[in-house]
């Protein structure tokens, strides 16, 4: 069933594609799934994050996090502190991804935060009472107690638990010997 009208710059078909062109993914990968029918963008326009067609030019070019730049092709496996800027080989096809970027010699982190890659090992506070967190998550076989080098602070609470070493690719510490503290 065809809609009485398609939004402003779109137009209806049977047979669109289901991985639409937006701001973010002008040029997506080819989809998998089939056809959909519906209003699609005209030849020219993208989706803008509300929905509407709209030309390139007219995608937002604001990013608003500190140590954010916008980019019209970057990465589609950008820096982060889980890859340390060493994606998994073959995991990332060459394409261009338009957006908000952290800027060059920053890592985003879980959080969304752009940093430099001495504060990814940074951990969360804790006390002496609670272990010190390994990069990844539910992984308390792996985490130690509080190492002797935190009880030199004057409050164990500001106390910041830090990894010198993680495995490649899997973010855990890679040792009780690995973990360093230093006060807040």
């Amino acid at each position: 069933m065809k809609p009485a009208s398609c939004p402003e710059n779109a137009e209806f078909s049977t047979c669109g594609p289901s991985c639409r062109p937006t701001c973010k993914d002008p040029y997506p990968a080819p989809c998998s799934g089939s056809c959909v029918k519906g209003c699609f963008c005209k030849s020219g326009f993208v989706e803008d994050t509300d929905g509407r067609c709209v030309r390139m030019t007219d995608c937002s070019k604001k990013c608003l996090l500190p140590g954010e730049e916008f980019q019209e092709c970057g990465s589609t496996c950008p820096d982060t502190c889980e890859n340390r800027g060493r994606p998994p080989p073959g995991s990332c096809p060459y394409r261009c991804n338009r957006g908000c970027f952290c800027k060059k010699g920053l890592y985003r982190t879980k959080s969304g935060q752009c940093v430099p890659l001495k504060d990814c090992d940074r951990q969360r506070h804790f006390t002496t009472k609670s272990k010190p967190i390994t990069k990844r998550e539910n992984t308390d076989a792996l985490a130690v107690t509080v190492p002797d080098d935190c009880h030199g602070c004057p409050n164990r609470e500001e106390c910041e638990a830090y990894c010198k070493s993680f495995g490649d690719f899997i973010g855990l510490c890679t040792g009780a010997d690995r973990l360093h503290c230093r006060c807040a």
